[in-house]
């Protein structure tokens, strides 16, 4: 019947979780993976959100523009517009609203200062990367296993504390589980590194700046 590309939303955010666990393991040796995990976590995270998120219907996960027009048309049966996605920040709010309420028990995620701070961050570099304008760009990297915890400590609570994020296959309950756990061993070995080279993986010590 021909070959396709399947997947859903828990498997591009597991699928992300392994891509970065991947570029872990070459980082120390290839300083530029850094721009890879930062973009996988960014997509890991977005796709959590989202699962977070999502009502019966998907209404709460688009964007406001076109939210009235796809509600009015859903309620009539008429066509739909194009659906699309609500920006990064805007899940990220919404993560933190009444939105997250969609079952009992269901409880929204509330960020400490820290973990604010590092996922404006790591999607302000994701944005340098992805729209990239021509020029010479130093980043300091010594910062971004800090931010990497932080993100994956965002999932974590989406999917284990939330009460919103159901793996209805087994596969990925376990696939999810192992690779965080992957993740979290490798985060803390690079930042042990960094101690013993005396460099101290905190957002203090993380700067962005050109090179003429």
């Amino acid at each position: 019947m021909g070959n396709y590309l399947r997947t859903d939303i828990l498997e591009e955010g597991i699928r992300s979780l392994e891509f970065i666990c991947e570029r872990l393991d070459l980082v120390l040796e290839d300083t530029y993976q850094w721009k890879w995990i930062i973009i996988g976590t960014d997509n890991a995270l977005q796709n959590f959100m989202v699962a977070a998120l999502r009502d019966s219907v998907g209404y709460n996960i688009l964007h406001a523009k076109i939210r009235k027009k796809w509600w009015n048309a859903f309620l009539k049966e008429k066509k739909r517009p194009e659906e699309k996605l609500d920006g990064f920040l805007n899940l990220y709010s919404g993560i933190q609203s009444s939105q997250m309420k969609n079952y009992f028990g269901s409880k929204p995620f509330i960020p400490n200062q820290v973990q604010d701070s590092s996922i404006k961050k790591l999607h302000e570099l994701r944005n340098k990367f992805i729209h990239f304008i021509p020029k010479g760009w130093s980043l300091e990297v010594s910062g971004l296993p800090d931010i990497i915890t932080r993100c994956i400590e965002i999932i974590d609570y989406l999917v284990n504390e939330s009460g919103n994020i159901l793996f209805y296959e087994e596969m990925h309950d376990n696939r999810y589980h192992l690779v965080v756990k992957k993740i979290k061993g490798k985060i803390n070995n690079m930042m042990e590194l960094y101690k013993t080279n005396e460099m101290t993986p905190s957002m203090a010590n993380m700067g962005v700046g050109n090179i003429d």
